[in-house]
């Protein structure tokens, strides 16, 4: 897994020393659920799509904030490619990205 923060200008800056880099985590599909330290506290997931047909799996997070009209949006996006036992994924919370491999 690989760790990232979109910088103002809308640049990447890849985070080499991130704790994150090397964790692993478990979805289940049938729920949406994560299990593993990376998403642990994400509760109440949404899936938008349940892929096949070579379109990604797709779960979306809301969690209000302490602010009276903020929201908090998080997005898992995991490829689905037929006959691959690997599949890419793209974790996005803010301005943080995560992507690796699913297996």
């Amino acid at each position: 897994m690989s760790d990232a923060y979109i910088k103002p200008g809308g640049s990447l800056d890849l985070m080499t020393d991130s704790p994150r880099v090397g964790q692993e985590f478990t979805v289940i599909k049938k729920s949406g659920e994560i299990v593993g330290d990376v998403m642990d506290s994400l509760k109440n997931p949404r899936i938008v799509s349940r892929g096949g047909n070579q379109q990604p799996y797709k779960i979306l997070w809301e969690q209000k904030s302490a602010s009276k009209n903020g929201v908090y949006l998080d997005y898992l996006s995991i490829d689905n490619v037929p006959g691959k036992e690997e599949k890419s994924f793209g974790f996005f919370s803010g301005s943080m990205l995560l992507a690796g491999v699913c297996r």
